[in-house]
């Protein structure tokens, strides 16, 4: 039988996380929802708080949304993809949707989540969605996702 020691660590002042919360949208039509118009939100991790402190990392805890698409139109995955500052990605966070109303003209969606996602400061972030439909992929239906995203920044 192994025993293992685990320390408990109260930090100080320097220590404390600074808030963040963010939304962003993803529209395929831009018909719907995103005020921008069709594509992707970008969210960038900046590289320093409102305050000037330099960030190390964004930790991404809760995320929550809500989706809209037309009859003809199913979502199949709420994604917050993460493109590291190297290039690499992107990585793909996938979230569950459920539907919380439909009729003859929409179908609604929502999703949320607690997670744990360290994005590096200059790191870039998106909402995208996969879906399966009905319309061709030349002519695809009105469709958009809203994410909002909280966490911290952690300082150096």
């Amino acid at each position: 039988m192994s025993q293992f020691n685990v320390g408990v660590y109260v930090g100080g002042a320097a220590d404390a996380h600074t808030p963040y919360i963010a939304s962003a949208c993803y529209s395929e039509t831009g018909e719907l929802g995103c005020l921008h118009g069709p594509g992707y939100d970008t969210l960038t991790i900046p590289s320093t708080t409102d305050s000037g402190q330099a960030v190390k990392a964004l930790v991404v805890e809760f995320v929550s949304g809500t989706c809209n698409s037309v009859p003809g139109g199913e979502l199949l995955s709420p994604t917050l993809s993460l493109r590291l500052p190297s290039g690499a990605g992107p990585y793909a966070n996938v979230f569950v949707p459920v539907i919380t109303y439909s009729d003859s003209g929409s179908i609604w969606y929502a999703f949320s989540g607690q997670t744990k996602i360290y994005a590096p400061a200059g790191s870039t972030m998106q909402v995208r969605t996969s879906y399966r439909t009905a319309f061709s992929a030349t002519a695809p239906p009105p469709f958009f996702c809203s994410m909002t995203i909280d966490g911290h920044f952690v300082t150096e």
